[in-house]
This record gives C-alpha cells, structure tokens and sequence, in this order.
C-alpha cells in the first residue's frame, strides 16, 4: 500500500483493488467465506459515503479482512464518526420541490444546526486548549442524541 487510507471508504476501494473487483456483492461473499459478517449493500454504502451509522465491530473485522489493513487502523477510522458525503447528496432527491414555506424552514433549520455545530466546536476546541474538560452534557442549551440509539432499547 503506497499511502495510508484516510476514510472508511478508501478502504473499500482498496479492498476492490486487492481482490480483483468492482462488484461488492463479491466482496461481501468473500468476506462471509471467511467467517466476517458484512454485505454488500454496506459496502456499497460505506464506498460511495452514504453509510450513516458508526461500524460495528463485525463489519470493522470484515473491512480489515478485505483491505488487508489491522483493525487497529479501521477502528481509527470509524472512530471519526459516519461515512458521510457531502450533506446535499443525502438529501431526498425531491428536496427541490419544496417551495415557500416548508424551503425557508429547510433553510433556516439547517442554518441553526450548522450555528450550532460550530459553538460546540468552539467550546471544544477552547476546553483542550485550557486544558478542562468538556462541558457536562446537562449544561447544554440543548440534547445531544446518543448515535445509534436503538428507538425500541427500552421497551
């Protein structure tokens, strides 16, 4: 490997490249061969950046089977949060149907978050460099969601 992989989903590609294909259903079959639980369509997923979920640590394994990277490796990179592209390319291909209304509360709802995302980044960043910890969740003007919450874990 000339350069090390810097996302989940170049690991995929160089899993592509180390056993000869570009279909993921053959990547996935490969794997299972193996004992590594993972299938194509979270292949696919995870190649093309739409994978919106932390990886399990099955799919972790089965990733660094394919791309013949350690696991060590792997979870680094998971461990920077979902493969996610760009936000437009998530969106509904529909969304530009959204007129008056339901467009401007898109818009400004987005505008919000993205404020938001960036005072949390500020406070972090001026924590670490204080040196205190982060800031007790409950002192939030908001709730953050756990990622990956399963909705029916406490029923």
């Amino acid at each position: 490997m000339d350069t090390e992989p810097t996302s989940l989903s170049e690991l995929v590609f160089i899993a592509m490249r180390r056993h000869e294909t570009t279909a993921m259903t053959r990547l996935a079959e490969v794997a299972q061969k193996s004992g590594y639980r993972i299938t194509h369509t979270m292949l696919s997923q995870v190649r093309l950046r739409r994978y919106n979920h932390r990886l399990k640590e099955p799919a972790v394994r089965a990733l660094a089977f394919l791309s013949d990277v350690p696991v060590s490796k792997v979870n680094e990179l998971a461990e920077r949060g979902p493969v996610l592209g760009t936000f437009s390319r998530q969106m509904p291909d529909e969304i530009d149907i959204l007129r008056g209304p339901a467009r401007d509360a898109m818009v400004r709802l987005g505008r919000v978050l993205v404020d938001m995302e960036r005072e949390i980044q500020r406070l972090q960043s001026e924590s670490d460099e204080s040196g205190t910890s982060d800031m007790p969740e409950s002192e939030l003007p908001f709730s953050i969601p756990e990622p990956n919450s399963d909705e029916d874990e406490g029923s």
